[in-house]
């Protein structure tokens, strides 16, 4: 046998040729993949996160947005409302059925006539009132005050009964404060409304709330990241010291500020009658307790392992030692975590965009209304088969 031949038993056995497979499997997650793209652009075209945030009036319009459309023929849909982020109640007795509007600011002392109503209108901007109705008309007409109670000052508008309390705002809604004038049942309802949002809304609504905040640490970890690798670059023979110490006073920080904000919230809570207790605040309490006493068990860990690991403080060095020659040696390998950073830091900021856009997706419904008492006329058109739509035409409010 030459030395360059070979025997045939060397030979590769016969082979198939190759060709796809799992192609069933392959064109399901294509279809799937079609599947997100559609449902991330319906969530991007319909939602809207401020709904979650602001909340929106009895016309459809978001608070504190200037990207309101326009709702069939409401004439006072489609408004600009940049300036108005806080949602009003005209009825705070029956807050289900009541006119809702968006107001630049909530009642900051309590308003017993028609003329404070105004006042507080020319002296801080914030109309209480709804959008088209004008203050000259009512004062040209010289209407008596049971007038005004009978025509102007009711449940559906155009201005809110009186008389209207002192408000705060809680979560963008202006919630009366409690007086003796107003019962435990009324302070209950309003209460009711806010608590009737989902677990997963009220969790959205603060993501979208906060999403600067999450940017911006989310970077800051990058940075101490990069700072880390450039610490065990140049100083890795008391890096290992440098890691543990940080490590230590992070855990127990970490864990102090977790119980110091469970006892705010708790104080907070104690402080608050049953009847004003946000469901959210309640869920943040047992939150809070929960992550504090897991964060101590970890932070008890860590120390223990602090303290057995500073025995090995010299294999750990070298361990380093030899991690930054590597890195020194392949300064590619830098590039990676990047990378890895930018991708993840993308799908994340995606996939809660959609998740809240999503929430937010649902057109706001429009219900039969009982119009307020008009001077002259108040004229209704029936609805199509999609949508009941109402049509006010005021001929003695004129927009000012």
């Amino acid at each position: 046998m030459a030395c360059c031949s070979r025997d045939s038993s060397d030979e590769l056995p016969h082979r198939k040729p190759r060709g796809c497979t799992d192609i069933l499997w392959l064109l399901l997650f294509i279809a799937f993949l079609f599947l997100l793209i559609f449902i991330a652009s319906f969530a991007f075209v319909y939602g809207n996160p401020l709904r979650l945030l602001n909340g929106y009036d009895t016309f459809g319009n978001t608070c504190g947005t200037s990207k309101n459309e326009k709702i069939g023929n409401l004439s006072l849909s489609g408004l600009d409302t940049i300036d108005k982020s806080f949602l009003f109640y005209l009825d705070i007795k029956d807050v289900r059925k009541t006119m809702k509007l968006c107001v630049k600011k909530c009642p900051d002392h309590n308003l017993n006539t028609f003329h404070d109503i105004e006042k507080f209108y020319k002296d801080t901007g914030s109309k209480l009132c709804r959008y088209d109705f004008n203050f000259n008309e009512v004062r040209d007409k010289r209407l008596s005050e049971q007038d005004i109670a009978n025509t102007i000052t009711l449940p559906l508008g155009p201005c809110p009964p009186l008389p209207v309390y002192l408000s705060d705002p809680v979560l963008h809604r202006c919630i009366p404060k409690p007086v003796k004038e107003l019962s435990s049942q009324v302070i209950n309802s309003l209460y009711d409304v806010l608590n009737s949002w989902d677990a997963l809304e009220q969790i959205l609504a603060d993501l979208y709330a906060s999403w600067k905040e999450i940017l911006a640490l989310s970077f800051l970890s990058f940075v101490l990241s990069l700072i880390m690798v450039a610490i065990l670059h140049m100083l890795a023979s008391v890096v290992a010291w440098i890691f543990m110490l940080i490590v230590s006073i992070a855990a127990v920080g970490g864990t102090t500020y977790l119980w110091w904000t469970y006892v705010d919230i708790n104080k907070h809570l104690n402080k608050t009658p049953d009847e004003q207790m946000l469901a959210e605040s309640v869920r943040n309490e047992h939150a809070f307790l929960l992550y504090s006493v897991i964060a101590t068990v970890f932070t008890v860990i860590i120390l223990l392992l602090v303290i057995v690991m500073r025995k090995r403080i010299r294999f750990l060095a070298a361990l380093f030692e030899d991690s930054a020659s590597c890195l020194g040696d392949i300064p590619a390998l830098f590039i990676q975590p990047l990378i890895t950073f930018i991708a993840l830091l993308a799908f994340f900021a995606f996939w809660i965009s959609v998740i809240v856009c999503l929430a937010t997706s649902t057109y706001p419904g429009v219900k039969p209304l009982h119009p307020y008492l008009d001077f002259q006329q108040v004229t209704e058109t029936q609805t199509n088969a999609r949508s009941a739509q109402l049509n006010i035409s005021l001929k003695d409010f004129k927009s000012e």
